[in-house]
């Protein structure tokens, strides 16, 4: 009710007043880190596992049904990898609203945004190491010369756009972009629709650099010509490359681009969540189709079953060829503003009183929010995925800051 409350303070606002709002949150879109992470006191439940006085899903509950009962969220599936390798997996909620018994499990399917991510970056390092592409290799050395670039876009490197150093926005200020974030904010249309091949070939002409500090400045539109690059350079569409690459070896079978028919009966239902700004709070979303051009950024499905699979060879805790090469994605590179350090599609933080190093990605979509993260030296992981979109994590941070400050209590649970 406080949204409507605001919709109708709003909507009566002289149109220019409605546009300079517009504006400012298109600006405030394409440059604020919006995300967050909100961390609790740990100290009493890393003392009860460490006096053996609660169990882990207990410490889970604690942290997951106040977000169900409140209805922040509508649907929670939390992973959690130890350090003996074993997985627990954690359901809350219900997947589908007109089925209060249809429980979500560790082979339900969310849109998972931003962690979308990883796997570009990894499959980058890869064909890196591979002697495939060169970081130093510039958009205009991959692109055929007969393509025109704005002289700025022509000089960004792979590594700058991987690396969310190429000075980029999150997305292009356009008035296009413009027209599309209103309808997102008051019909939670895809914000991304318009973004196919014909409008990106467009876009590398006339895209400007405004900040060249080469310091961090988030950009999904990077990640998307990151991996338009990619295909080109390979010869092979993107999202064939990745399940080559990346999906099929590690056995990530339900992470994908697109939806069978029998996932598409495990997917959870999404929900309006902290956006779209103007909608009801768990008014039902449809999943965004992110398209050729910002699937790689954003738009690929998964389970907490594979990102965990992810995280266990990320950790090296399985055996693959693959390993040395999602290690190398985590390694520290570029400082951000909020003393965080940013890797390959990653971002590092310390976090709670004892300032547990965590690794870790966080992505928003459509009516979902996404969340992985590892404590490297403990080896451990927590996924959760959740059908609302919320840029909060109050789970992910906070569950492996406990268990890694008790996890010499972890196994014997």
């Amino acid at each position: 009710m406080v949204k409507n409350l605001r919709f109708f303070k709003i909507l009566p606002a002289p149109p220019m007043i409605t546009l300079a709002w517009a504006i400012f949150c298109l600006f405030c879109l394409s440059c604020s880190p919006l995300s967050s992470r909100i961390i609790y006191d740990s100290k009493p439940s890393v003392e009860r596992l460490r006096l053996g006085q609660t169990t882990l899903e207990a410490e889970v509950d604690e942290l997951a049904k106040p977000l169900i009962k409140s209805k922040e969220a509508t649907c929670l599936e939390i992973g959690v990898l130890l350090p003996d390798g074993s997985i627990r997996s954690y359901g809350y909620g219900r997947v589908r609203d007109t089925d209060p018994l249809a429980l979500p499990d560790k082979n339900t399917i969310f849109q998972i945004g931003s962690v979308s991510k990883l796997f570009t970056a990894s499959v980058l390092e890869l064909l890196v190491e591979e002697g495939k592409i060169k970081y130093s290799d510039t958009v205009r050395d991959i692109l055929p010369k007969d393509v025109k670039l704005s002289c700025d876009m022509g000089k960004i490197t792979i590594y700058e756009l991987v690396a969310h150093t190429s000075g980029l926005p999150r997305e292009p200020v356009t008035l296009k972009q413009l027209i599309f974030f209103m309808h997102y904010e008051f019909i939670g249309a895809n914000l991304y629709g318009y973004m196919d091949k014909t409008w990106l070939c467009e876009y590398l002409k006339i895209a400007k650099i405004k900040n060249k500090s080469h310091k961090f400045l988030y950009s999904n539109i990077g990640y998307g010509i990151l991996a338009h690059l990619i295909e080109v350079k390979m010869d092979e569409p993107f999202q064939d490359l990745v399940t080559e690459k990346i999906f099929s070896p590690l056995n990530m079978r339900d992470t994908v681009f697109s939806l069978s028919r029998e996932q598409q009966d495990r997917q959870a239902t999404e929900h309006v969540g902290d956006q779209p700004y103007f909608m009801i709070r768990n008014t039902p979303l449809k999943p965004w189709e992110m398209g050729e051009v910002m699937a790689p950024s954003g738009g690929i499905y998964s389970t907490v079953t594979d990102l965990l699979i992810y995280a266990k060879h990320t950790l090296a805790m399985e055996n693959s060829p693959l390993n040395p090469v999602l290690i190398k994605t985590t390694e520290p590179k570029v400082n951000q503003q909020d003393g965080e350090v940013s890797g390959l599609g990653w971002t590092i933080s310390e976090s709670g009183d004892d300032h547990t190093k965590i690794t870790y990605k966080h992505g928003m979509v459509s009516g979902c929010s996404a969340y992985i993260g590892m404590n490297m030296s403990k080896k451990i992981a927590v996924v959760v995925l959740c059908g609302s979109f919320n840029w909060n994590d109050k789970i992910g941070h906070n569950l492996l800051i406990r268990l890694s400050q008790s996890s010499d209590h972890l196994n014997c649970q």
